[in-house]
């Protein structure tokens, strides 16, 4: 105590806290890493959202677990396109979904595609596929085959007949199937992350 009664005591000077520096590209993983898990463990259905709206996040999110080869990319602009062949199941929740959005460090664009030859003119990095498995994938799963194209559905049998990613809804959730070969041999690398919360399939003989 001084003489005049107040108290000597002086609290410790703070010390300043360093911000912590984490790279965008851990944060947009991380970010989509969680979107990811929700998706798979959340109703694929509810009162506030539609099936096709959870797709839609789910391939917005998807693009952030696998790697194109650089020649995948044909055109001069800065683009990941994401393709839809057949009729668009989505109606504008994907469009809204990826409006302003990059992956990549390439902003996004929706083609929509009513033959496959569609795809020599104008080039997708994520193909959606909502045509039969019939003949018709069977034709288009040999012309894939020579592209780095990312081909994902939510068609039963899909993954086992060729198709690399499949987003099945089972009771009232999504289950993640993925045909690993089929993206190798495509030239994609799907992370190891995403592998764990699917069900990693072989094409049918």
């Amino acid at each position: 105590m001084t003489r005049n009664g107040s108290s000597s005591y002086r609290p410790p000077a703070r010390t300043t806290m360093r911000p912590i520096s984490i790279p965008r590209r851990w944060l947009a993983l991380a970010v989509g890493m969680m979107a990811l898990m929700l998706v798979c463990t959340q109703p694929a259905r509810s009162d506030s959202f539609s099936e096709y709206q959870v797709k839609a996040v789910f391939l917005y999110n998807l693009i952030n677990f696998v790697e194109w080869p650089e020649p995948s990319f044909h055109t001069a602009e800065p683009l990941f396109t994401i393709g839809i062949l057949g009729p668009n199941p989505f109606g504008r929740e994907l469009a809204h979904t990826v409006a302003n959005e990059t992956v990549h460090d390439r902003a996004i664009r929706i083609v929509h595609y009513t033959d496959p030859a569609e795809l020599d003119q104008q080039p997708c990095q994520l193909l959606f596929v909502t045509i039969g498995l019939d003949q018709a994938w069977a034709d288009l799963r040999v012309k894939l085959a020579s592209k780095s194209i990312l081909s994902v559905s939510d068609q039963d049998g899909f993954a086992d007949q060729g198709g690399m990613i499949n987003l099945l809804t089972t009771g009232n959730r999504i289950q993640l199937e993925i045909n690993l070969d089929n993206a190798r041999q495509a030239g994609l690398n799907i992370s190891s992350k995403l592998l764990n919360l699917a069900r990693v399939v072989s094409q049918a003989q």
